[in-house]
């Protein structure tokens, strides 16, 4: 009696997520299982790679033998369950803590490499505004770490050999920038956090001065460096 086309997909799927031997899902599809054997280890490779490539700053921080037995642990207990391959590579960061592997500030690397990646496919779409209106960047995630991570992240990713942080609480900005749909990621400096807070609020430069006791150029000054790196977006000028 010949397979039905959901009985191949189980097979397949099953082949490949390691839940039966080869053998016997080769058999039950009637193919070589060295094919099949290609086929598994295909899978599994772009799903390790799409590790690899997300958690590029997490590996940096971690002995290269030691993170690609993690990955391999990883791509055991989370085989590809999503057509794109980033998305096969989200649970790494919980993994690592449900596992309790790796440090508390390289699992708080990750965690924050995983964020980059949710910022990075974030669906909201730039809002349409009228000349003189702004409004906070719609990608925008504001994370909290136990770590002071930016200038960690920064100098692993130029290369460079840095020690793990110590503990002290700090806020990560990350987003992706307008002009160019790049995913960047800064220390939350307090000017930038007035600044979202005046925008959130709906305040102009002189409502905001007069509420926080500041000069309206220290207002204007803030308001201009947050939407000079994309925090905030403004409408263009009318011509």
């Amino acid at each position: 009696m010949p397979v039905t086309l959901a009985e191949v997909h189980r097979w397949v799927h099953a082949a490949v997520r390691r839940e039966d031997a080869l053998p016997q899902a080769a058999q039950a599809l009637g193919v070589d299982p060295d094919r099949l054997a290609i086929y598994r280890r295909f899978v599994r490779g772009h799903v390790a790679g799409a590790v690899r490539v997300n958690y590029a700053l997490t590996a940096a921080a971690c002995a290269p033998d030691a993170f690609e037995a993690l990955v391999t642990r990883y791509v055991d207990a989370h085989p590809a369950t999503h057509w794109r391959l980033d998305a096969c590579a989200e649970a790494f960061a919980p993994w690592l803590a449900e596992v309790d592997a790796l440090t508390p500030p390289q699992r708080a690397l990750a965690e924050l490499e995983a964020a980059l990646m949710a910022v990075r496919v974030d669906p909201s779409p730039w809002p349409a505004l009228a000349p003189g209106q702004a409004a906070l960047n719609p990608t925008l995630a504001l994370l909290e770490f136990p770590y002071p991570l930016v200038p960690w992240a920064l100098a692993l990713g130029r290369g460079e050999a840095a020690p793990l942080p110590d503990p002290l609480p700090s806020l990560v900005l990350a987003f992706r920038r307008p002009v160019d749909e790049v995913v960047t990621y800064h220390a939350a400096h307090p000017d930038w956090l007035f600044a979202l807070k005046v925008i959130h609020d709906g305040l102009s430069a002189h409502q905001a001065a007069a509420a926080s006791g500041q000069p309206v150029p220290a207002v204007q000054r803030a308001l201009a460096e947050a939407a000079g790196i994309g925090l905030i977006l403004q409408g263009a000028p009318a011509t």
